[in-house]
């Protein structure tokens, strides 16, 4: 992981976020949605400007690592990226 500095701050900022769908259903375990999953957490991450590096899946949820993330707060990066999976699945 590489530094990042700001006006204020010196250091590198990681996340991991873990998805989990309504009476956990085993959505994930279907290669088509995993790619369709891992292509929009994708896009959303270059629109958010943040790094998505890992974005791994279970049978019923998903787990995704973000770094540079400083811009917004966590409940705002959930929202983006459960909301941009959400709306292509359905």
């Amino acid at each position: 992981m590489k530094f990042v500095s700001s006006n204020h701050a010196f250091g590198g900022s990681a996340l991991h976020l873990q998805f989990t769908p309504k009476k956990r259903r085993k959505v994930f375990m279907n290669s088509i949605v995993q790619e369709a999953c891992r292509t929009r957490f994708h896009e959303k991450s270059m629109q958010l400007h943040v790094n998505l590096e890992a974005c791994e899946f279970g049978p019923d949820h998903v787990h995704i690592f973000v770094t540079h993330w400083k811009n917004f707060s966590i409940p705002q990066l959930a929202q983006h990226f459960k909301g941009a999976s959400s709306i292509q699945l359905r």
